[in-house]
């Protein structure tokens, strides 16, 4: 089972030219999927993918997503250690990951040992990014009837697919010039 899966910063510039509203209507299909001992990636023994990492550091994840992109594909295996990690770098696939995560996905930190023992240590509640379970469940329906129904999101799904598809469609556009600076646009998209 995936532990994690990140969706690599640039990988709009790679998808194909479909628009965001008809990359999010593909339905799944298992065909193809690999089992993860399969996947490419960097796998030096016991260190996995972190002497790649440790090269290309923090400051230069872009290109170390790229790389690995350039380098193993669409899907590979970038373990550090003992934590199983899998780089995905098609939106289309990453819809996959989230269709297949069932009643209880896996919080984003919750094993992030640092985040946990900071809360731990100050004795401080687990917030959404750290809660499972059941406790989790309980959380998001909260939110759930006013946000996530389906009424709800009925009302601003429409607004928000053209939004996307206009973004899409800008940044294609666009990169068939030359590269962009993906964090940017993003943020700009988003607080469009």
């Amino acid at each position: 089972m995936l532990r994690h899966a990140v969706l690599a910063a640039k990988s709009v510039r790679r998808s194909s030219t479909c628009s965001f509203s008809e990359m999010m209507r593909e339905g799944f299909s298992g065909a193809g999927a690999k089992p993860f001992s399969e996947l490419p990636g960097p796998k030096w023994p016991v260190l996995g993918a972190l002497p790649l990492f440790l090269n290309y550091g923090v400051a230069r994840m872009p290109q170390y997503y790229d790389h690995l992109y350039e380098t193993y594909g669409v899907a590979c295996d970038a373990s550090i250690l003992s934590d199983k990690t899998v780089i995905i770098s098609d939106p289309r696939e990453f819809r996959k990951v989230f269709q297949h995560e069932g009643k209880y996905p896996k919080a984003l930190t919750s094993d992030a040992w640092p985040v946990t023992h900071f809360y731990d240590k100050f004795k401080m509640p687990y917030n959404a990014l750290v809660k499972e379970g059941e406790a989790w469940r309980q959380g998001r329906q909260a939110l759930q009837k006013d946000i996530f129904s389906t009424a709800s999101a009925s009302s601003y799904c429409e607004p928000v697919t053209k939004a996307c598809d206009e973004v899409m469609n800008n940044f294609a556009g666009r990169v068939a010039k030359g590269p962009i600076d993906i964090d940017t646009e993003m943020v700009n998209a988003v607080s469009d």
